[in-house]
């Protein structure tokens, strides 16, 4: 009797240290709804006039389209929504020398209505992600239209504070800079003055104005720790990185900007001047089934062996 217990303990010991280390990787994946501001580095509106180094381009999210290895993320009742904010740091926006952004050197937390993580000035946030409830603080932003109101906020503070459940949303997850050499965020322009936000404004919500492509670091994820990815793949990458490998531990993103015609008068005064989409995807470190069911088996084995030496 005593002998099988010693076995149960060390059975169960072992089994619990190989359902920790045993892990699986699941796709989460993005795809939002954008209405997109430039202002200039001291984050005032700006309306019109070609793209300068310093510049800031503040989009303001909602998510319609998020799974967790394919199934939906979003619970009944709850809308995820977000902001993202990232500066003009060189480029001119052609194939050969397309602009090149970071994160704004004010830092997130001077954009964002409330804190996040890796916000605060030289801390690398490019954007973040809250759960709201949809019944208190609904941002309601609809492409389905090329022309239309396609936000129900009001103005640029609006856009903000409902982006973020006014306060009161739950934060899902923060990605930037977070000092990985792999980092990276690039947009290419598709027009001609696509460069100027008042010409973009002018431009149908089906025009193509430029396309842009990221790569960033998950800097906190409420779901779990994110796993290094290639960016050229998708595969996963050995733990850690270096500036050689072409791995992020966070989002590998593209998207698309066009125009911002209909958008309505409130925002466009506050420097709204595009829409845009955004599909990301990144993987999460989820414990591996196949561990917890040898564990959940070998429990039972157990007893039943121990009720057999009674």
């Amino acid at each position: 009797m005593m002998n099988l217990k010693k076995t149960a303990v060390a059975l169960g010991v072992g089994l619990s240290l190989v359902c920790a280390a045993a892990q699986a990787q699941t796709v989460m994946r993005f795809q939002d709804d954008d209405i997109d501001f430039l202002l200039d580095s001291n984050l005032n509106a700006k309306t019109s006039g070609a793209f300068a180094q310093g510049d800031v381009l503040v989009s303001v999210f909602e998510i319609p389209t998020f799974t967790v290895g394919g199934a939906n993320g979003i619970p009944n009742g709850q809308e995820l929504t977000g902001i993202a904010a990232i500066q003009i740091t060189g480029g001119d926006g052609s194939l050969a020398n397309p602009f090149t952004f970071s994160a704004y050197s004010g830092g997130f937390n001077a954009i964002s209505p409330v804190d996040v993580v890796g916000g605060g000035a030289g801390g690398g946030a490019t954007l973040a992600m809250w759960l709201n409830s949809t019944a208190d603080f609904d941002l309601d932003i609809d492409f389905a239209s090329a022309v239309g109101n396609a936000a129900s906020c009001t103005s640029y503070a609006n856009c903000l504070d409902r982006a973020t459940g006014e306060g009161n949303g739950s934060l899902l997850q923060v990605d930037g800079f977070g000092g990985d050499a792999d980092d990276f965020w690039t947009s290419t322009l598709a027009v001609l003055g696509g460069d100027d936000p008042s010409t973009v404004a002018g431009l149908a919500g089906d025009v193509l104005v430029a396309s842009f492509q990221a790569a960033q670091t998950t800097l906190f994820n409420s779901l779990g720790p994110i796993v290094y990815r290639d960016i050229a793949s998708g595969l996963p990458c050995p733990a850690g990185s270096s500036a050689q490998d072409g791995c992020v531990a966070g989002p590998v993103i593209s998207g698309t900007i066009t125009g911002g015609l209909g958008l309505n008068a409130g925002i466009t005064a506050d420097g709204a001047f595009a829409r845009s989409d955004l599909d990301a995807s990144k993987l999460l470190q989820v414990p591996e089934p196949g561990s917890l069911a040898l564990v959940g088996l070998s429990l039972l084995g157990l007893a039943a062996a121990r009720r057999r030496t009674r």
